[in-house]
């Protein structure tokens, strides 16, 4: 993993201490592994999304 000092139990120490839970339980960390072009996935739904928007109106927009 090229970020795994992320998961190191000094970050997740202080991300609990950081988090409001007090009476809740603890936040829960998960791990995927979506690979290097996760981002594009990302960009990629938003450049559609901004298009579509544009070609057929989006949220908002009066009529």
């Amino acid at each position: 993993m090229q970020y795994d000092y992320l998961y190191a139990t000094e970050v997740l120490t202080e991300m609990q201490e950081l988090t409001l839970s007090e009476g809740r339980a603890p936040c829960e960390v998960a791990i995927h592994a979506w690979g290097d072009l996760v981002w594009a996935r990302g960009a990629t739904a938003l450049a559609l999304a901004a298009l579509t928007d544009t070609l057929i109106g989006g949220e908002g927009e009066t009529t």
